[in-house]
């Protein structure tokens, strides 16, 4: 009996192991895909811009893989189980418009500062994720500040909305990735075109300027 009451907790130790072990999950990890050599040959180089920072309110400071399903409960927010993201979406999005704005030598000082307000995967007919279409969503404020004494020098709004080819995360990942390629030619357009006033852009955010 006492041989009987030793061994009995060792066997309730290792088949609770066993079933932990049994419900853990591999969390798949995503980010925005390889910077290509092709788009690092395309990009369009802000000359005079030498540094890029995104900020992001607080429910977006999380690598979470956000959704919405906007015909159930539409001001929920909800976070995919087995999916994250490498980090949170205002980092990877500083990364990839770094890589693809910032030239390897600036001509001038300039910072690009820009506020993240939307990085999320909408299901836009769905009672749930399964089998419906979606897509993803991001909203952002974009503004050039000048050297040192950090003065306005522009602004503008730039939304990117894409399809994803699957209603799942990895459809939403794809679709994020396409959406933030798209918002990064946007705010390239925009700086060249804030450029296109030399007492505006070039002038201002060269180097020792207030």
């Amino acid at each position: 009996m006492n041989r009987l009451l030793l061994v009995m907790p060792l066997v309730f130790v290792m088949l609770s192991g066993c079933a932990s072990r049994a419900r853990q999950v591999e969390v798949a990890q995503y980010d925005l895909g390889a910077f290509s050599a092709a788009e690092s040959a395309s990009a369009g180089r802000v000359a005079y811009v030498r540094a890029v920072h995104v900020k992001a309110p607080p429910w977006l400071d999380t690598p979470a893989m956000q959704y919405r399903l906007t015909t159930a409960q539409s001001t929920q927010r909800h976070a995919y189980a087995e999916s994250r993201w490498v980090s949170p979406p205002g980092l990877l999005i500083e990364h990839f418009l770094r890589q693809n704005l910032l030239p390897a030598a600036p001509t001038g000082e300039c910072v690009l500062q820009v506020e993240l307000d939307e990085f999320i995967q909408t299901f836009a007919d769905a009672q749930s994720v399964d089998a419906q279409s979606s897509h993803a969503e991001i909203r952002l404020r974009g503004t050039l500040l000048s050297p040192r004494g950090g003065a306005l020098l522009a602004g503008g709004n730039f939304v990117a909305v894409h399809d994803a080819t699957s209603a799942d995360a990895a459809g939403g990942v794809a679709a994020h990735a396409a959406a933030v390629r798209d918002l990064s030619a946007q705010l390239q357009s925009w700086l060249s075109r804030a450029d296109g006033d030399p007492l505006r852009a070039s002038t201002h955010c060269a180097a020792g300027k207030t």
